[in-house]
């Protein structure tokens, strides 16, 4: 072999190298999380909870939640992560005082290839298990939600993976 052979070879088995590790490293790095883009008329707490994995009874409980979030008033987007198992049911808490919300997006990315935004209709459907919640509407592509009272929430009731 000559000598620039021997430099493409060597250069062709670096690039294969370095290619390995980095998905190596985004495999072992990586946490599944939820992108969500809401806007509140005031501040408030967001918690998600997420599936315990009960086949029978109630699928959320304080053990299987996220880190809470503090909204300030205004449009924003947050990033929850939540692990891989407890993506089949979610439950999106809006704090303890009543408010107005808004989402217009809802992204889940249950891995680095993968990515699966649900639509607002989508998301009004979904998440169908209401609780102080007086008004709720689709329009427009973005979801309305006025919490009216100390425990508002939305929950899906079903598993939400076979959406996407």
């Amino acid at each position: 072999m000559n000598r620039n052979t021997k430099r493409f070879a060597f250069g062709i088995i670096l690039a294969i190298l370095l290619f390995t590790i980095l998905m190596a490293c985004s495999l072992l790095f990586f946490k599944p999380y939820m992108l969500l883009t809401v806007e509140t008329d005031r501040p408030c707490d967001l918690t998600v909870f997420y599936d315990n994995g009960a086949e029978e009874g109630y699928c959320f409980d304080d053990a299987h939640l996220s880190q809470g979030d503090v909204l300030s008033a205004g449009k924003q987007t947050v990033k929850i992560y939540i692990p891989q198992e407890g993506l089949r049911r979610l439950r999106l808490d809006f704090g303890n005082a009543p408010c107005n919300i808004a989402i217009y997006q809802l992204e889940i990315v249950p891995n680095f290839t993968q990515s699966y935004r649900l639509s607002a209709e989508e998301v009004f459907h979904e998440f169908g298990v209401l609780n102080d919640i007086s008004q709720s509407s689709c329009k427009d592509g973005v979801v309305d939600y006025a919490v009216s009272g100390t425990d508002g929430f939305i929950a899906t009731s079903d598993n939400l993976i076979r959406v996407y």
